[in-house]
């Protein structure tokens, strides 16, 4: 896995720092009260989280990695 992921990198050099964005805004999903959120199911891929303004331009980084 982490060598299709470092091609999707070389393919596109732009894309390193918007995975990082992405890693961090589904993190900052996470809400501990009632431990939901976060990373766990990848969620952002869905409504309502992948249309927050926040996460404009992430669909990008969530498409090159669907094959993955």
């Amino acid at each position: 896995m982490v060598q299709a992921i470092e091609g999707v990198i070389e393919e596109n050099e732009d894309m390193g720092p918007t995975l990082v964005r992405l890693a961090w805004h589904a993190s900052g999903t996470y809400d501990k009260a009632t431990n939901t959120g976060g990373s766990e199911g990848a969620t952002m891929r869905f409504a309502p989280e992948a249309e927050f303004g926040a996460n404009a331009g992430l669909g990008l980084a969530r498409t090159a990695l669907e094959p993955i």
